[in-house]
């Protein structure tokens, strides 16, 4: 019988079969490394095999990815939160400012509300007494337009409900006291007269209603009376 007899591999085919080895593992090597005879054999082999390789790892740099847009989107929010902050902050400043600068620096209750002040224009019928214009606590503004014997007159009248109150610095002991000023027409029947005069009387309460008042008869028609005035209610 004849003896076989094997032949050692070459050492560019153990070379070859290494590198094919690690390129079906996911890793290239570059033909041009291997320093041996057969170099250009390997290096064929590997280009013909790259279009089948896949890179190892890719699934990191989605991640890699993922986490950059993630960090993009935090700066973001980050970002958009910062300017909220901000606006907000100013938004506050400009109204605390606004206030201040319309208030002269003094709190609100430095100065009168809307409400302390009372205007309005009064046009009453012959035969109407007792009409309330302005009124503060125990103190009242009120109006009367009378016709006796062929003559308009009209009266404004300061009225207290309280004792020991002040007509301009005048003391009056008595509520019931009544202080008015009157216009009519007694010297020409049915044609306008008017006067003004000013308005100031005092309770011992505090209460206070200080102001301006136009008044007079035959406006805006013959026979009614009319009243036209401001008070300030302290």
């Amino acid at each position: 019988m004849f003896k076989r007899r094997f032949r050692l591999p070459s050492p560019a085919l153990v070379i070859s079969m290494i590198t094919l080895s690690l390129v079906l593992g996911g890793t290239a090597v570059a033909a041009t490394t291997a320093k041996h005879k057969d170099a250009k054999a390997d290096t064929k082999l590997v280009k013909k095999l790259a279009p089948s390789l896949s890179v190892k790892h890719a699934k990191t740099a989605t991640n890699a990815t993922n986490a950059v847009n993630a960090t993009n989107a935090t700066n973001a929010t980050n970002a958009t939160n910062a300017t909220n902050a901000t606006n907000a902050t100013n938004a506050t400043n400009a109204t605390t400012a606004g206030n201040a600068s319309n208030l002269g620096g003094q709190p609100s209750s430095f100065y009168m509300p809307n409400s302390a002040i009372q205007r309005g224009t009064f046009i009453l019928s012959q035969g109407t007494t007792g009409k309330v214009l302005f009124s503060d606590g125990p103190l009242s503004v009120t109006a009367d337009c009378t016709l006796s014997g062929g003559v308009t007159t009209v009266n404004v009248n300061i009225v207290s409900t309280v004792d020991n109150w002040l007509d301009f610095n005048t003391v009056k002991p008595a509520a019931s006291t009544v202080v008015n000023d009157s216009d009519s027409d007694s010297s020409t029947p049915g044609n306008h007269f008017g006067s003004n005069d000013r308005i100031d009387f005092t309770a011992p309460t505090g209460a206070a209603i200080r102001g301006q008042d136009v008044f007079g008869v035959n406006w805006p028609s013959t026979g009614q009376c009319y009243v036209s005035a401001w008070v300030v209610a302290i």
